[in-house]
C-alpha cells in the first residue's frame, strides 16, 4: 500500500447513520465512535493498533484521559504511527465516564488521520432532520419585522449566543468563530433558527469582518450545515 493509498482510505467519507446531532449542543455533530473503530480496523488491520491511556484528572464529576494511540503503518517500509489526545467525560455514572472520555479522545486521534474529515471540515450530513419545505420556492425575504429572523421562522427555535444577563455563552463563542472564519453565513443560520435583532446585529458585523455576504446566493440543503 502506498501513503496516498492508505490517506485515500482514511479521509473516505464516513456513512450518513455515522452523524448524529451533539447531545447538549443543537449547533454541533458528533460521529459515533464504532465507525471510528471500524475505520482503524480496515485501514491498519484487527491487533495491529490500539491504545494506552493515564488519567489526567478524576476529581469532582469530570474524568480527563491521555490517550496515546499506535499503530503498524501498512506502507511499506513506513515507520510506526504515535499520536495522542485528550479526552473528557463527566457522566454520573464513574465507568461510562471511563469509557466516554475515552471514546472522546479515540474520535479525536481519528481526526488526526483524517477520519471524518468531512464532518470537521461542515461538509457532512448534520444527522437533524432538515426544518426546510420542500413545497414551493425558497424564501427570498430573509428579515422580520423587528429586524430579527424572518417572519416566517416562528417555528424555529432561538439561537441565543449570549445568555439574559448578555454574557457570550459557550456555543455563542462557536458560532462566532465560525461566522467570522467564514465557515457560515448569517443566511444559513436564519434558515433553521430564529435570531434576535440584537445578535443579528453581532453577527451581521462579524461577517462583514470576513467579508462574506448576508446571502450565499445558493440554495443549500439544510442537511449539509456544517453544525
Amino acid at each position: 500500500m502506498t501513503a496516498q493509498q492508505m490517506r485515500d482510505m482514511l479521509d473516505a467519507p464516513l456513512p450518513a447513520e455515522a452523524i448524529k446531532p451533539h447531545p447538549s449542543k443543537n449547533f454541533l455533530s458528533t460521529i459515533n465512535s464504532i465507525y471510528v473503530t471500524e475505520r482503524l480496523n480496515d485501514v491498519f488491520g484487527v491487533g495491529r493498533w490500539g491504545t494506552t491511556s493515564e488519567i489526567i484528572e478524576n476529581s469532582g464529576k469530570m474524568i480527563v484521559l491521555r490517550v496515546h494511540f499506535w499503530a503498524h503503518s501498512p506502507v511499506d517500509g513506513a515507520d510506526m504511527i504515535k499520536l495522542e489526545a485528550y479526552g473528557g467525560n463527566d457522566n454520573d455514572d464513574r465507568g461510562d465516564a471511563y469509557k466516554g472520555a475515552m471514546t472522546d479522545a479515540l474520535t479525536k486521534i481519528g481526526s488526526f488521520l483524517g477520519i471524518g474529515a468531512d464532518v470537521w471540515k461542515g461538509k457532512a450530513p448534520t444527522g437533524r432532520p432538515s426544518t426546510r419545505s420542500t413545497r414551493g420556492p425558497a424564501r427570498q425575504d430573509r428579515s422580520g419585522p423587528s429586524g430579527g429572523s424572518p417572519a416566517t421562522s416562528a417555528g424555529l427555535p432561538w439561537l441565543n449566543i449570549t445568555d439574559r444577563k448578555g454574557k457570550m455563552t459557550s456555543h455563542g463563542e462557536e458560532i462566532c468563530r465560525r461566522v467570522k472564519a467564514g465557515e457560515v453565513t448569517l443566511d444559513r443560520l436564519q434558515a433553521e433558527y430564529r435570531i434576535s435583532g440584537k445578535d443579528q446585529q453581532r453577527l451581521e458585523s462579524l461577517g462583514a469582518e470576513a467579508g462574506l455576504p448576508h446571502h450565499s446566493g445558493q440554495d443549500v440543503p439544510m442537511d449539509n450545515l456544517p453544525f
